[in-house]
């Protein structure tokens, strides 16, 4: 059991996308997010909007979900490491709470360029035509996941075996 490396959490609050894939029921489902990543809690949080509620369900009924580092375009980091998690899932609700602690992690994100489009993003959210439009898509439901199993390919060849790193929990 290892922590995670320095940088792989640099991909983690670099990368500006990711995919994040769950079960419904038995079928896995895969959809485009921009995560971020709590670095004091070691974990990738992944929000949505309660107008999209099945995948939250899902995620309460089974949270072993996964989350795929692949595209390093724009991220400032050299070569095109992936990275897989797969990890356990946590499903926050409270859209206060929510709002709060996104606003922190996104003041405490170090420099780059997905910092700066996530401050443009939460400019425009902010303004009163978009909150009285799209409160649906404003208010944020938090998916938290945490690692438990890295595989990584730092060459970002997908071709070769991965390195595996547990994680300790």
């Amino acid at each position: 059991m290892s922590s995670i490396p320095e940088w792989v959490e640099e991909i983690f609050e670099k990368y500006l996308t990711a995919e994040f894939t769950y079960l419904d029921g038995k079928i896995p489902r895969t959809i485009a997010v921009l995560p971020y990543y709590d670095a004091r809690r070691k974990s990738i949080v992944i929000t949505t909007s309660p107008a999209f509620y099945r995948k939250v369900a899902c995620v309460k009924n089974d949270p072993r979900v996964s989350v795929l580092f692949s595209n390093s375009k724009y991220s400032g980091i050299e070569g095109n490491a992936v990275v897989l998690v797969q990890g356990v899932s946590r499903v926050f609700e409270n859209i206060e709470e929510n709002l709060h602690y996104i606003m922190n992690l996104m003041i405490n994100y170090r420099d780059c360029w997905k910092k700066r489009v996530m401050e443009k993003m939460a400019e425009e959210l902010r303004s009163a035509i978009v909150k009285r439009l799209m409160d649906w898509y404003v208010y944020r439901i938090i998916i938290n996941v945490e690692p438990r199993r890295l595989l990584l390919w730092r060459d970002g060849n997908v071709e070769n075996s991965p390195e595996v790193l547990e994680v300790l929990a």
